[in-house]
């Protein structure tokens, strides 16, 4: 069996990146060099790229940070973007690691894996439950929070549910309510020193 270095390093696993990565496109890295700019030579630049990773001269770059608005007026996000030659070479790695390890992963996890995800995750547990009781909620979230933050929650779940088919419900715990919770995994009940409890 091959190197994994060698499986990263095959030119169609460095070409399938490639094509991957200038499909997305992306703004170029602190290089300043685009994916357009990239393609003009790629068939050079993956040969440079196998080349120096196999010397061990290959350097991942900085990160170029680029900050941009969020919905919210005034809040910003930042992206860190590699440099094209970086995510290719991180999409050649992928490609080799994910034949590895998807086999064994088990199948209740559903973090960074293709086609799996959060609402993926929330449906395999509502179809768990339903041979206990009849789901009431698609999802319940416990939150300590005083007025002031429980009104911004509460416009801002009202923003994003769909008023005709969508039911939230806030339920308010009383401190006398929280000291009797019972809960699993060693956590710790939280205790609400004059916030509202929402269940």
């Amino acid at each position: 069996m091959a190197r994994l270095i060698d499986r990263v390093l095959h030119s169609q696993n460095l070409m399938a990146a490639w094509n991957e990565v200038a499909d997305n496109k992306g703004m170029a890295g602190v290089d300043d060099i685009s994916v357009r700019r990239w393609e003009r030579n790629w068939e050079e630049r993956l040969a440079n790229l196998a080349a120096d990773v196999r010397a061990n001269r290959y350097k991942p770059s900085q990160l170029r940070l680029r900050r941009i608005p969020k919905k919210r007026r005034g809040e910003w996000r930042t992206l860190r973007i590699p440099t094209v030659t970086d995510r290719v070479l991180q999409r050649a790695v992928y490609h080799v690691l994910s034949q590895v390890y998807e086999p064994v992963f088990l199948d209740c996890s559903f973090g960074y894996r293709p086609g799996r995800g959060l609402r993926e995750a929330v449906q395999r547990i509502l179809n768990l439950l339903l041979d206990f009781g009849t789901p009431v909620q698609y999802s319940v979230f416990e939150c300590l929070l005083d007025e002031k933050d429980l009104a911004k929650m509460k416009k801002a779940v009202k923003r994003v549910i769909r008023p005709k088919s969508d039911r939230v419900r806030f339920y308010y715990l009383c401190a006398t309510c929280v000291s009797k919770t019972e809960v699993t995994s060693g956590a710790e009940v939280l205790s609400s020193k004059g916030e509202t409890l929402v269940v």
